[in-house]
């Protein structure tokens, strides 16, 4: 994996909380926790960007237009059950 420095600053309520949360709770650097931060938050903005895609994709889906594929496929399933 590569690595990218850069510089950024913090307000002082923030670095503080950080370093008391790390030293209570988790052995690991403030470095460490400010990439698992934003790992985090870029998961959870990837997963609310799927969830707006399948509403949009809902938002036009007609199910009486799959209804009847649907009977179909049962129809031609039901050997499977007897």
């Amino acid at each position: 994996m590569e690595y990218k420095s850069f510089t950024t600053r913090l307000p002082l309520e923030v670095y503080e909380a950080v370093r008391a949360y790390k030293a209570n709770i988790e052995d690991v650097s403030v470095n460490q926790f400010l990439v698992d931060a934003v790992e985090e938050k870029l998961a959870r903005s990837k997963d609310e960007e799927l969830k707006r895609m399948f509403a949009d994709i809902a938002e036009g889906f007609d199910m009486a237009e799959v209804e009847p594929w649907l009977e179909a496929q049962k129809e031609a399933m039901k050997h499977i059950d007897d």
